[in-house]
């Protein structure tokens, strides 16, 4: 056995070992989180100014689910040498790594003319990203008349060949913004749900939360638990700020389902 006071040291070199490597994780984390940033882009005639928008490093975002009726790259870009074009332009693929690629968004309005077209995501240089959008932005067609506003991404990739193909829209969920250097925070009075819920909390009352197009509150809704605990919910929410619901990076209206536990 050993002594008590070698005993004492080791337990105090682990714990010592032990908060370090949380204090690296946390700023790891911190570091990740980007900032939403903005910028003004010129819109289509008749449209009003548009605002694109980057998610948080932690913001859920999905395919778009408006019906999509785009399938062949020749329906949206008229070069059709651009695989090869814009595809030589990323570093050559590494065995065992993800092909580089690169997503350029379009959005066109209902008129068929083209809205923005924009990086959406890529895994490269961003010098190299810049490129690849200079080379498909000027080959982008206009569209005939369209039932509504359609989003879509042209994914260029270079897997064992160049690649380019039509994919739908990036939609990405609202959810509670958070400054750079800090984590997902506690709202005040209130634990609010998905992981920001506590172990063994659990929820008293679940509210849809619909947001504006800048990620304001406009109304709550009810959908399970104590009604009487709205007023709380509205306190609580009254300072939050919100990255709102977007479209290939475009804000829209968006709704949220949180559910609020309010201690005693």
């Amino acid at each position: 056995m050993l002594p008590l006071p070698r005993l004492t040291t080791i337990v105090l070199v682990v714990i010592s070992l032990r908060s370090v490597l949380v204090l690296l994780v946390v700023a790891a984390l911190a570091s990740a989180c980007a900032t939403v940033r903005s910028k003004p882009v010129e819109s289509g005639p008749g449209e009003g100014p548009l605002l694109l928008m980057e998610p948080h490093w932690d913001q859920v975002c999905r395919d778009d689910r408006t019906p999509f009726t785009f399938r062949r790259p020749a329906e949206v870009v008229a070069d059709p040498t651009l695989a090869r074009s814009a595809g030589t332009l990323l570093p050559e693929p590494v065995p065992g790594e993800p092909f580089p690629r690169v997503d350029v968004a379009i959005n066109y309005a209902r008129s068929g003319e083209i809205r923005t077209v924009h990086l959406s995501d890529h895994n490269v240089d961003p010098g190299v990203a810049d490129a690849v959008l200079a080379q498909v932005a000027p080959t982008v067609r206009t569209q005939g008349r369209l039932l509504h506003p359609v989003f879509l991404r042209i994914r260029v990739t270079r897997g064992p060949a160049p690649a380019l193909d039509v994919l739908p829209g990036l939609d990405c969920l609202p959810h509670i913004s958070h400054e750079v250097d800090e984590p997902p925070r506690f709202l005040e009075g209130a634990r609010v749900g998905g992981r920001f819920m506590p172990a063994g909390s659990e929820p008293r009352v679940t509210v849809e939360v619909h947001l504006s197009r800048t990620g304001e509150v406009e109304r709550l809704e009810v959908l399970r638990g104590d009604p009487a605990l709205l007023p709380r919910v509205r306190r609580a929410l009254a300072e939050t700020i919100f990255d709102p619901a977007l479209i290939n990076g475009e804000p829209k209206r968006g709704t949220l389902v949180l559910p609020f536990s309010f201690p005693d």
